[in-house]
C-alpha cells in the first residue's frame, strides 16, 4: 500500500515528479500515474490507490482547476477525508474545495516540511541504516510488469572503456578514482537513489529446445538482489512482443528515475556483429534456409527508447557481463539445480565486504575456475565470464549508502555466451 497518491494535470507533470522524488527521499511511499503498468485500466487502478492510500495530494494549478479528472480525484479524496490540497502557482482551489487549508508549494520546495507534516501520519520516518530500502517503485511489487534494460537519454560524456576478458588473468584494473579498500564488514545504508532490477528467465522454448534451470536461477538471483535493496521484477518465458515491451518499460523507468538499473537475463541469446540478440520463447530457426527470425535486438530497442527520452541524468556508464566468453558455451547446470554462473554470482555477493562490482566479477571467475579444478560438477563448466565496463563510478552491491553520487548506472548481466552459438549455420534477421 502506498502512503501517498499524487493527483495532477498532465501539464504539471514535472512538478509532480519533483515532488514525488522529494517525498521518496524522506521515506514516503508515493504512487502517481507514471507508476501505471502498460495495459492497466487507469481509472479503476487510480480508484484502488485512492481508496488504499492514507493521503491524497492534489496539485492545484491554473490548468488542474479545469481538469475534470483532477477534480473527480480530489472530490473522492475529500469524501474519504484524506485530501491534502497543494497550490503550485498560487491558484485558488476550484469551487467546493475552498474550506480546506491549501499549502502553497514554493518553487524551491523550501516549505516541503509543511507537505511532510501533512502526511506524517501516513509514512514512518526513514531508517538511516537498514539492509532493504523503502520501496521506491511501489508499482513494481506484484505488478505483472514486462521489461529489460537499455541505454537512455542520459547526458553522455566520452570515457575510456575497460575490458575484462580471459587474457587479463582474472584481475580487472580499477579506475584511479576508486577508493582504497572495502571494509571487512559493511552494513548497507539507505540509498538516496533507486535500485531497480529486472530478472528474466526464458526456458520453455517452442522450437529451440527447453532449458531446465532459468526459473530456479531467476528465483535465486531475485532473492539475492532484493536483500541488497533492489526493487525486483521477475518475468518468465516471454514471447517476442512481451520481451520487447519489457525492455521498453525497464528503460523508461530507469531514464525517468535514474539510479542503478540491473538487468539479469537467463536464457538463450546470441552476440552477433556487436548486437545482443535475446531469444524469446517463440523465436523460430529454419535450418533448411539457415535463417533465424523473431529475436529481440537489445541495441535497437535501446536506441529507440533513447530517442524518445527527454529526462537527463548524468551518465555513469554501463557494465556488461556475460557468463561465457567468445567461443564458449554457457552451461545451464545439472538438472534441478542452478547454472554455474548464477551460483557463483550469489556466492560472490554474500562474501564479506561492500561487494564492489569489479570484485564480485573477479570472485565469480575465480569460483567457477576453482570449483571446476576440484571436479565440483555443480559448478564445473568450460566457460570463463567476460566483462566490459565504461563505468565512471564504483558500484557496491552491499552498501547502498554509496549510491548517492550516482546519476544513472546500468549493469547488464547475460547468463549466456558472448558469441553466436549458430556461427556459420544460421543468419539472424
Amino acid at each position: 500500500m502506498s502512503d501517498v497518491f499524487i493527483s495532477y494535470a498532465r501539464e504539471d507533470r514535472d512538478a509532480a515528479f519533483k515532488l514525488a522524488q522529494a517525498l521518496r527521499s524522506h521515506g514516503v511511499n508515493v504512487w502517481w500515474d507514471f507508476d501505471l503498468v502498460g495495459g492497466e485500466d487507469f481509472r479503476s487502478r487510480i480508484r484502488e490507490v485512492i481508496d488504499s492510500a492514507p493521503k491524497v495530494l492534489v496539485l492545484w494549478s491554473k490548468v488542474s482547476v479545469k481538469s475534470a479528472f483532477v477534480i473527480d480525484e480530489a472530490a473522492e479524496a475529500k469524501r474519504q477525508g484524506k485530501l491534502v490540497p497543494i497550490s503550485l502557482d498560487r491558484t485558488s482551489p476550484p469551487f467546493g474545495f475552498g474550506d480546506l487549508h491549501t499549502i502553497a508549494l514554493e518553487r524551491d520546495f523550501s516549505n516541503l516540511s509543511q507537505v511532510l507534516g501533512s502526511v506524517s501520519g501516513a509514512a514512518a520516518a526513514p531508517s538511516v541504516a537498514r539492509r532493504t530500502r523503502r520501496t521506491i517503485f511501489p508499482w513494481l511489487a506484484g505488478a505483472g510488469l514486462t521489461a529489460v534494460a537499455a541505454t537512455s537519454g542520459w547526458i553522455y560524456s566520452a570515457r575510456p572503456s575497460l575490458v575484462f576478458g580471459p587474457s587479463d588473468g582474472g584481475t580487472p584494473d580499477v579506475s584511479p578514482n576508486s577508493p582504497g579498500g572495502d571494509a571487512e564488514a559493511v552494513e548497507p545504508g539507505r540509498a538516496s537513489v533507486p535500485r531497480l532490477a529486472f530478472v528474466i528467465g526464458n526456458a520453455n522454448y517452442e522450437t529451440l529446445g527447453q532449458l531446465g534451470n532459468p526459473a530456479r536461477d531467476v528465483d535465486l538471483i531475485s532473492k539475492a538482489l532484493a536483500e541488497r535493496g533492489f526493487n525486483v521484477v521477475t518475468k518468465l518465458d516471454l514471447r517476442r512482443e512481451e520481451l520487447a515491451a519489457v525492455i521498453r518499460d525497464f528503460e523508461k523507468s530507469l531514464s525517468f528515475y535514474g539510479g542503478v538499473g540491473l538487468f539479469y537475463y537467463a536464457g538463450r541469446a546470441a552476440y552477433v556483429d556487436g548486437k545482443d540478440i535475446m531469444m524469446p520463447v517463440d523465436m523460430k530457426i529454419d535450418i533448411e534456409s539457415g535463417q533465424a527470425s523473431g529475436g529481440v535486438i537489445l541495441n535497437e530497442l535501446q536506441a529507440e527508447v533513447k530517442a524518445e527520452t527527454t529526462t537527463a541524468f548524468e551518465d555513469d556508464g554501463t557494465a556488461v557481463i556475460y557468463s561465457a566468453s567468445k567461443g564458449q558455451r554457457a552451461s545451464d547446470g545439472p538438472p534441478g539445480d542452478n547454472s554455474p554462473f548464477a551460483k557463483a554470482f550469489v556466492q560472490a555477493l554474500a562474501s564479506p565486504g561492500a561487494g564492489k562490482l569489479v570484485d564480485v566479477f573477479t570472485s565469480v571467475r575465480s569460483t567457477m575456475k576453482s570449483k571446476c579444478a576440484n571436479k565440483d560438477q555443480s559448478y564445473c563448466s568450460s566457460q570463463t565470464p567476460y566483462m566490459e565496463s565504461s563505468a565512471s563510478i564504483d558500484f557496491y552491491f552491499n552498501d547502498a549508502s554509496r549510491d548517492k553520487h550516482i546519476g544513472a548506472f546500468k549493469i547488464l548481466i547475460f547468463d549466456s555466451c558472448r558469441d553466436n552459438p549458430y556461427e556459420g549455420k544460421i543468419a539472424f534477421r
